[in-house]
């Protein structure tokens, strides 16, 4: 197959079937589909060597010259779905080719291949040539059919469709694109790799992603449909591919037409539920997938919220803070997301003499056209577009210049009015409920024992909820749990957070960018101090947190009770390290009095600071306290007095 790289939308792609003998127009840049340890020994890539082989380079040269190519620049790896190109210019050639590109579709010893890469693989080379000055045309073969096993029904179906979306991509201007990748859940989720919940964080990574597709439909250029010359060439591609591989192709399957109109169609959004005991990451994950989709975030209280009319906050006050959080932007609010936060709390609970729910069923109700997509009226004042377009180089604003400053008379911009009311339209605003549902679990409990009753009761089956599905469909439930079916109708996504592990406890408590271990080791490094952590430590908190069911937010309450006496005694003192033992975090269980603190050692310590640390836990004498640990305070001197003494003493006898 022959590509001449015009200036888009006039690229011309051009079927040939046959040999690479069979091509007699030059080229300027012919493509290899070789693995990704650029091993070319057979199929294209032997036709490839013979093309360049001459009396003075055999094949076995230019093999080798190619992979000399990978370990100069990329380590003798290439992976899989990239693009590099390799100057040819010294090996005459009967295309007149100076450039040879490899693109691998598959990975060679290890046999990493995909049918779906093969997309990847054409976006990433027409990529590749068409940013080259010298590359105008190029000749390719199937990519992956040959050893990498790709039906060619489905290589042409894929490569077409690469063509077709990097042509409509490449003919808009920059500012139409958006740069969102599937890639930045991967991101986001490796960020988040440590806390756990792998299937909550997928189904949050899909309806985001959904998300940014129904907002920003220029991410992946429409599909128009197909002219019958197209769908002819389409088909033309893959007869040939194919005719390599068998003489008979009279009964192959012809690829599916590219199914699309070129009439829009809307895309409904999913409004998505995560509950499960507290400090198991819901509000964490949301936040995170807000920052990494770069769309405006705002989190509500929905135990604030009551019936329009009555003392407390109205439903409509998270598109208010919503709006004040995207700096006062309509059109970013509009694409937002929203979390709002305790939404079991606004569940119906029984009236007492027949008082209104104004905080139940009431907020329910109100909520009900908010979500599904209405414009609602928000008193906030919002900066208005200017009808001018701003000529600053430095200006990012893709399409109006926002101002904060008050306009003179007689300008363009106008402030609003007192008591002025701004529409926001929700129907592209993503809502994310969160809350504990404290009870739900026995309400699915005994949903699922129903009808199991006397000896024909499955024991197993007493905490059913337990070992519920984080795909599993609780609609029923929540219904009887105390909200209404209009509600739970417009919340089709829901997802169970269940009880963080030990392991993952202390995953949380030194892995992350921005762990707690962290924090309190920069905030004791401004104090010169190098605090320190015993793994004995580390999985005794994370028991601690465990036992008390209190999840991840349970972590920094216990990190302030074993820091305590440090925080007070380390500032001003001559220490320089502080080891925290597991034997200083077993004691919270005792009287305040009983505890004991953090090993604190001066500078010429560190290497029975080093000692310890690797000994805590290990033996009962690690147990011990230190000589150097300070003694009780006496009653006539404090605590850190007699600590800066024992470290001054300490010092002048290591001297």
């Amino acid at each position: 197959m022959e590509v001449s790289l015009f200036p888009s939308p006039y690229w011309e792609v051009q079927i040939v079937q046959g040999t690479l003998e069979d091509v007699h127009s030059d080229v300027d840049c012919i493509v290899s589909p070789a693995n990704s340890y650029g091993i070319m020994e057979g199929g294209f890539d032997l036709a490839i060597s013979n093309l360049f082989a001459n009396k003075n380079t055999d094949i076995v040269s230019f093999g080798k010259h190619i992979r000399s190519h990978l370990f100069a620049h990329h380590h003798g790896h290439l992976p899989v779905g990239t693009t590099t190109i390799i100057d040819l210019n010294h090996l005459p050639n009967s295309l007149n080719c100076r450039y040879l590109a490899l693109t691998p579709t598959m990975r060679v010893p290890s046999r990493i291949q995909d049918p779906h890469r093969v997309y990847e693989c054409t976006w990433s080379l027409l990529n590749a040539v068409s940013s080259h000055d010298s590359i105008k045309t190029l000749i390719l073969s199937g990519l992956g059919t040959g050893v990498g096993g790709v039906d060619p029904d489905t290589c042409a179906f894929q490569m077409f469709t690469a063509m077709r979306h990097f042509m409509q991509a490449a003919s808009r201007s920059v500012d139409d694109h958006t740069n969102l990748h599937w890639m930045h859940f991967f991101e986001w989720e490796k960020e988040l790799q440590n806390v756990g919940q792998p299937v909550p964080k997928r189904i949050l990574a899909v309806q985001g992603f959904n998300h940014i597709l129904r907002i920003r439909d220029d991410y992946l250029p429409p599909i128009e449909p197909l002219e019958p010359s197209e769908s002819a060439e389409s088909a033309e591609l893959s007869v040939t591919l194919d005719s390599a591989q068998t003489d008979s192709v009279s009964n192959m399957p012809q690829p599916s037409p590219l199914s699309s109109t070129s009439k829009k169609i809307p895309i409904s959004k999913s409004n998505i539920l995560l509950w499960g005991p507290t400090g198991t990451g819901k509000t964490l994950l949301a936040e995170t997938l807000a920052k990494h989709l770069d769309v405006p975030f705002a989190i509500a209280d929905c135990t604030t919220f009551t019936q329009a009319g009555y003392v407390g906050d109205d439903p409509e006050r998270c598109i208010q803070m919503l709006l004040e959080n995207s700096g006062m932007d309509i059109d970013r609010t509009e694409r937002g997301i929203i979390v709002l936060d305790e939404f079991d709390k606004i569940a119906r609970r029984p009236t007492v003499n027949g008082t209104r729910d104004v905080s139940g069923e009431g907020v329910q109700q109100a909520l009900l056209k908010m979500i599904e997509g209405t414009t609602t009226y928000v008193s906030a004042k919002v900066l208005r577009p200017r009808t001018t377009v701003p000529t600053s180089p430095s200006s990012t604003a893709p399409h109006n210049s926002y101002s904060a400053e008050a306009s003179p008379a007689g300008s363009d911009f106008t402030a609003p009015a007192k008591g002025e009311k701004t529409p926001i339209n929700t129907t592209n605003i993503l809502f994310i409920f969160t809350g504990a549902f404290t009870g739900l679990d026995k309400i699915i409990s005994r949903r699922l024992n129903a009808g199991k009753i006397g000896f024909t009761r499955d024991s197993r089956t007493a905490n059913a909820a337990d070992a519920l599905s984080p795909y599993d469909d609780i609609s029923e439930d929540l219904i009887t749990y105390g909200f209404i079916p209009e509600l739970i109708g417009r919340i089709p996504v829901t997802t169970k957070l269940n009880h963080l592990s030990k392991a993952d406890l202390v995953a949380i408590l030194t892995e992350p960018e921005n762990s707690l271990v962290k924090q309190y080791q920069a905030k004791f490094s401004m104090f010169e101090v190098d605090l320190r952590f015993s793994e004995a430590a580390l999985y005794a908190i994370g028991e601690i947190a465990f036992s008390q069911g209190t999840g991840a937010r349970g972590l920094r309450s216990i990190m302030e009770r074993v820091l305590l006496n440090a925080n007070y005694e380390i500032p001003g003192s001559p220490f320089r390290y502080v080891l925290v033992t597991k034997r200083a975090v077993d004691s919270l269980s005792l009287p305040p009095e009983d505890r004991v603190d953090p090993l604190y050692f001066v500078a010429n310590q560190y290497s029975e600071m080093i000692q310890r640390l690797e000994s805590d836990g290990k033996s009962q004498d690690a147990a011990q306290p230190v000589p150097e640990q300070s003694s009780k305070p006496t009653k006539h001197k404090s605590r850190k007095s007699n600590n800066v003494e024992q470290a001054q003493a300490s010092a002048s006898a290591s001297a």
